[in-house]
Order: structure tokens, then sequence, then C-alpha cells
């Protein structure tokens, strides 16, 4: 129990303080997935909605592995991968913030990184 207390401390702590000191893409490590918001704009939403699907999936890949790192002992990294997580997470929400002004789309219906 003192170690889920750890690392959500550590969690919290690193979502208030990220600034540009602890600037993350999505999917960073992998080469990165996210798209300007120019490009989204332009995007059906069928193309959006795989975009949210895998964005949203990655990010809850990402954010257990960060748990899963922190439990290991591997701060350092467990917080890089939490960066990439937070990052995944909000760059759904942007992509979602397009689909509801460009097509007034509500929500996306996801399974496992692929849209419904």
């Amino acid at each position: 129990m003192k170690n889920n207390t750890t690392i959500y401390s550590l969690a919290i702590f690193f979502l208030l303080f990220s600034g540009s000191t602890f600037a993350a893409k999505c999917n960073e490590s992998m080469g990165g997935m996210e798209k300007e918001m120019l490009e989204l704009t332009y995007m059906s939403k069928e193309e959006l909605a795989g975009e949210y699907c895998r964005a949203t999936y990655l990010g809850g890949v990402l954010m257990d592995s960060a748990s899963k790192f922190m439990e290991l002992g591997a701060i350092d990294r467990g917080m890089q991968v939490l960066g990439e997580g937070s990052a995944c997470s909000s760059y759904a929400q942007k992509v979602l913030r397009v689909a509801k002004k460009d097509h007034e789309v509500d929500s996306f219906e996801c399974d496992e990184g692929t849209p419904l």
C-alpha cells in the first residue's frame, strides 16, 4: 500500500510540475504520433476516431507501464513513461475537441485502440 501511495505522489508531483522541463510527446520513444492542430482540422471523422482511439489506448498502456516501472524502482524511466502517457491523454482530448467542433461528435467508441 505504501508503494502505491509513493507512486501516486510522484505522479501528482509530475503532473503538477510538468512544464517545459518535463515536456513529452505521445509515444515519443517510438517516434511520436501527434499530429499538428492544422492537420487534425483537415481529417475526416473516421481518421479522427482512429487518432483518438490509438492515443487513448496507448495513454492507458503507458500509464500502467509507468506504475510498473516505479514499483520496480525504476523511477526515472517510470517518470518518462508517465509523461508520455499523460501526453497521449492530452492529445486524445485535443483530437476529441477537433471532432466536436468540425464534425459535431460527442465521443468515440473504441476497442483496444481501434474505433468501433
